[in-house]
């Protein structure tokens, strides 16, 4: 984790941004932008924390290291344009969509 891990991100489900992308190539208009985004920031470090309990893992498995000069501490996004446009909303909760990633990666690690 880059420094003490308080970088702030908006966490998305890889089909949920999979199918805003599609709605924005097919209904998107051309030189327009689309932020992408599902409201579930927090920050690296409590985002790890979540995907060490579901690992069964304890949290000193976290390894710090110094984070990267200029590195930005929170990448905000404001998704009204693609809702309200091309009325798109993510449509997978947080915790289940995690479960599902978790549970991709450990699948294919074996």
């Amino acid at each position: 984790v880059y420094g003490p891990g308080l970088n702030k991100r908006d966490w998305l489900y890889v089909l949920d941004h999979c199918v805003a992308v599609d709605k924005i190539i097919r209904h998107g208009k051309a030189g327009h932008i689309y932020n992408v985004a599902a409201g579930t920031e927090m920050s690296n470090l409590t985002f790890i924390k979540l995907v060490l309990k579901i690992l069964a893992k304890d949290e000193n498995a976290i390894e710090f290291t110094e984070d990267r000069a200029g590195h930005d501490l929170r990448y905000p996004m404001d998704c009204e344009k693609i809702k309200n446009e091309l009325d798109w909303t993510p449509q997978y909760a947080f915790k289940e969509a995690l479960d599902e990633t978790v549970a991709w990666y450990r699948s294919r690690m074996k």
